[in-house]
């Protein structure tokens, strides 16, 4: 890795931090939504299965989000 390179590494790594704190702030609004509209659809309102309902849906893009460090696994 060359010196100019590492010019670029500090914003990479705020623009990732940022992108996962968004992320993880976004599974639990939904999370939080999904425990409030539960009473809507005859539903238990549990912040735990509400919870865990958020997180699975949000598992598949995360594991999409790690495919893409390996440029050969990227889908473009």
């Amino acid at each position: 890795m060359a010196f100019h390179d590492l010019d670029n590494l500090f914003p990479t790594l705020v623009d990732a931090l940022v992108m996962w704190v968004v992320s993880v702030a976004g599974v639990l609004a939904l999370g939080l939504m999904i425990e409030v509209l539960a009473r809507s659809f005859d539903g238990v309102d549990s912040r735990v299965a509400a919870m865990k309902v958020a997180v699975y849906s949000a598992t598949a893009p995360w594991v999409l989000g790690v495919l893409f460090l390996i440029p050969a696994w990227a889908f473009r």
